[in-house]
């Protein structure tokens, strides 16, 4: 059996102990890891350019953006659902008014409730309920509002 030394790329000779073959190795050398531009390894940098965040996911302002507006358009969707039930209960008589109002409450009331401070799947199930619900009292408020004003 010949072995190659990694050091020396030399053959080392097998040797006896105790009727087995022993083959010494020697260890490889440590090496140092490579310098950044700033003299710290590179093995001590972080991955990302970009500062650790208490975020779970770090997100683009772009994302964020869009991620928003995507609450926004659920919440103005849950405010749509109690008016078009309004509307068509009351075969569209004085409701047209109250749409604007419900969408806009039941904006505002999903919007509250991260501001409040629940910015968990908890508080945004909480925020889907209470932008239904701010949409149902803004259409009745609409509504009734709508009735008084008119002339008849």
């Amino acid at each position: 059996m010949i072995t190659l030394s990694l050091e020396t790329a030399e053959p080392l000779a097998p040797c006896e102990a105790n009727g087995r073959t022993i083959c010494y190795v020697p260890p490889l050398p440590r090496v140092k890891p490579p310098l950044a531009h700033d003299q710290t390894p590179v093995s001590l940098r972080p991955l990302d350019r970009y500062p650790f965040t208490p975020d779970p996911i770090p997100m683009t302002f772009e994302t964020r953006l869009i991620f928003v507006l995507l609450f926004f358009a659920l919440w103005g969707f849950l405010g749509f659902l109690p008016w078009s039930f309004a509307a068509a209960i009351r075969r569209g008589r004085h409701v047209l008014p109250a749409l604007p109002l419900a969408v806009a409450a039941s904006s505002l009331a999903g919007v509250l409730v991260p501001l409040l401070g629940a910015r968990d799947l908890t508080g945004f199930l909480v925020s889907i309920g209470t932008a239904f619900a701010g949409g149902v009292l803004a259409t009745v408020a609409g509504v009734v509002l709508a009735h008084r004003l008119s002339i008849r």
